[in-house]
């Protein structure tokens, strides 16, 4: 995915890898709680990290993820991480 992939695209694909990763949990969307609705353990976070960092080529540092708990949450950290520095 390019990087200047907007946040609906990122959205998608954050929605898609965790609807995969939990088909019986119905519809996830950017409102859902990660912690409260998805039962997302550590080691389905970082499987769920690892498919995040492939498919959007991006690196997510933990210390980032801590306190995100809804998917529109985790979608907003990682297109402000794919965007480009700001020159200077």
């Amino acid at each position: 995915m390019q990087h200047n992939s907007t946040y609906q695209e990122v959205l998608g694909v954050v929605c898609a890898e965790l609807q995969k990763m939990f088909p019986q949990e119905g519809p996830i969307t950017g409102d859902t709680d990660m912690t409260k609705d998805l039962p997302l353990d550590s080691a389905g976070t970082m499987t769920l990290m690892f498919e995040l960092e492939t498919k959007l080529d991006v690196s997510l540092p933990l210390n980032d993820l801590a306190g995100l708990t809804r998917v529109h949450e985790l979608a907003e950290l990682i297109v402000k991480l794919r965007q480009p520095p700001a020159a200077g």
